[in-house]
């Protein structure tokens, strides 16, 4: 078990996650404590009311996601979707919670956006997004 930053909301998952052998790698969202923050010209841009640039900068937050689950799924050896017997393993799931839904959406919105073989690494180990929370 990995945990890469202290949300306590998440804590009391942490002993499920030994007993079930669930590997829990808990980021917070960047401009939270303990992420790295947005610079001003990020901001800016996510703030910015011309829809392109806007569009643009979501999108960019969204491909940040992809290459970090691609980043772990490489460094980590993690294990892809397989099935057997009816019964699925390995892969990985995504959970945004509260405003933490937005980079979620944003890197599902970036999908068609991202190189083909992180998208193609992407589609063997991304088992589900859960959002969690108000939106």
């Amino acid at each position: 078990m990995l945990t890469l930053c202290r949300i306590a909301i998440f804590h009391p998952l942490l002993p499920y996650a030994s007993k079930y052998r669930v590997r829990l790698i808990i980021v917070n969202m960047r401009d939270f404590p303990g992420s790295s923050e947005f610079s001003e010209e990020e901001l800016d841009a996510l703030g910015s009311r011309n829809p392109d640039i806007q569009t643009a900068a979501t999108h960019a937050v969204g491909q940040n996601i992809a290459l970090c689950l691609q980043y772990l799924i490489r460094t980590l050896a993690l294990p892809p979707i397989t099935e057997s017997e009816g019964k699925r393993a390995g892969g990985l799931a995504l959970l945004g919670w509260s405003l933490g839904n937005f980079p979620t959406l944003a890197m599902l919105a970036s999908g068609f956006q991202l190189p083909d073989e992180t998208r193609d690494l992407l589609g063997r180990y991304l088992r589900t997004v859960i959002m969690y929370g108000e939106c």
